[in-house]
């Protein structure tokens, strides 16, 4: 917390100075920052609580650590070319947040790394292999994409996204973790697929616009209130 409290409206980092944690952590004056054009990272906490509406960040930028920019005022968002990994809620609760462009690099995105931004639309790249629980309580978000390298859908990955009407669940998956689309009012239904062994509990529940729900022929394992709420619904063995 080097700089807790700082009036000061911009704040410039030298070249060759490493950027540490917690260091304008908590600056809500501070408006505009620069990076130096050599920084690999930004640490753990960084930049969060800070007055920033938007950022440019150096092509050699790899990982944005835990809560980097959480709780601050971002409204856009770009990844550098080179990004690799967004951790744990890097950007959790940028309430203002509504546009992220993913690069086609990234590989790792966090648990909480988007809850309760003011996303309408994700689409996360093929390249990413790692996707926790990314985007829960994004409740303006309408549609999202799912990379197909992915084997697993994370827990809470779009829980109480109640906007959600389009999001596909790509050939490959193997399980749906708990509460991973509960709460989505308007999606109305998802093509399960053939590959789908598991679906974890309270995965769907909630989901009060499903009409269909046709079960894999490969399903093993359905977890307690996972359908709770679908009444409406017609499940098909």
């Amino acid at each position: 917390y080097a700089f807790a409290e700082t009036a000061l409206p911009k704040f410039d980092f030298p070249e060759g100075v490493a950027i540490s944690k917690y260091v304008l952590s908590g600056c809500s004056s501070v408006k505009e920052i620069t990076v130096p054009s050599d920084a690999t990272e930004i640490p753990d906490e960084a930049f969060s609580g800070t007055g920033i509406t938007e950022i440019q960040l150096p092509s050699s930028l790899v990982c944005i650590g835990s809560g980097a920019f959480s709780g601050s005022t971002l409204t856009n968002f770009t990844c550098p070319d080179a990004l690799k990994s967004i951790k744990d809620d890097a950007f959790s609760l940028c309430e203002y947040l509504a546009v992220v462009k993913f690069n086609s690099k990234l590989e790792e995105i966090g648990k909480s790394a988007f809850y309760s931004c003011a996303l309408t639309e994700v689409n996360v790249p093929n390249s990413v292999k790692t996707l926790g629980g990314a985007f829960s309580l994004c409740k303006n978000l309408v549609k999202a994409h799912i990379p197909d390298g992915l084997t697993e859908i994370s827990s809470s990955l779009f829980d109480r996204c109640e906007k959600l009407t389009e999001v596909n669940i790509p050939e490959n998956i193997t399980r749906i973790g708990e509460l991973a689309f509960q709460n989505n009012a308007r999606l109305a239904n998802v093509k399960l697929p053939e590959t789908l062994t598991e679906i974890d509990h309270g995965a769907f529940k909630g989901c009060e616009a499903f009409t269909e729900i046709k079960l894999p022929s490969k399903l093993t394992t359905i977890g307690k209130e996972c359908f709770n709420g679908c009444e409406g619904a017609t499940i098909i063995d």
